[in-house]
């Protein structure tokens, strides 16, 4: 990836998103939509990609990372995550949906962006992100997550090691 990298997010939620896209994309390098979620009853990645969206950026070749959110069903999800990280089954088949869903779309990588999570869980993540960085880069993609600044949630030095990037 380019040291120098001018990002934007991208939400299919609020029509104002596009339009913004539309008149930044010839300024970025790298949009991260949020087009993959953490699924209440399924150990899967949902999808949830805007097409036209889609087509504007790689008309524009930026590179595209979505973000993996556990908001799903209007509300943020924790124990979501928890299910998954608690079970090396359940990780492998959740970072195995992202890859195929990452191959599929011929996406770059991902950005993780599991929020509301207790801080007791912070191991069970560092795992969770440290398989995953790894399957990734074995498959050529990056990998970053999203952490909120001053939170005991992340233990910030263990995580720079499993990602390309750390987004305040």
């Amino acid at each position: 990836f380019d040291s120098n990298i001018r990002a934007g997010f991208f939400v299919n939620w609020d029509p104002q998103s596009f339009y913004s896209l539309k008149s930044n994309i010839d300024k970025m390098n790298l949009v991260i939509p949020e087009w993959l979620f953490v699924q209440d009853n399924a150990d899967t990645v949902m999808a949830d990609i805007d097409t036209k969206a889609l087509s504007l950026m790689k008309q524009y070749e930026v590179k595209i990372t979505p973000r993996v959110s556990n908001y799903f069903n209007e509300k943020w999800n924790p124990d979501n995550v928890v299910r998954i990280i608690s079970s090396k089954k359940r990780t492998q088949k959740f970072i195995s949906s992202i890859i195929k869903t990452i191959q599929q779309n011929q996406f770059q990588g991902v950005n993780i962006d599991f929020e509301n999570m207790d801080d007791k869980y912070s191991k069970q993540l560092n795992e969770f992100q440290q398989e995953l960085y790894s399957q990734l880069h074995a498959k050529g993609c990056t990998l970053s997550q999203d952490v909120t600044p001053f939170s005991n949630s992340y233990e910030l030095a263990e995580l720079q090691k499993y990602n390309d990037r750390i987004v305040l």
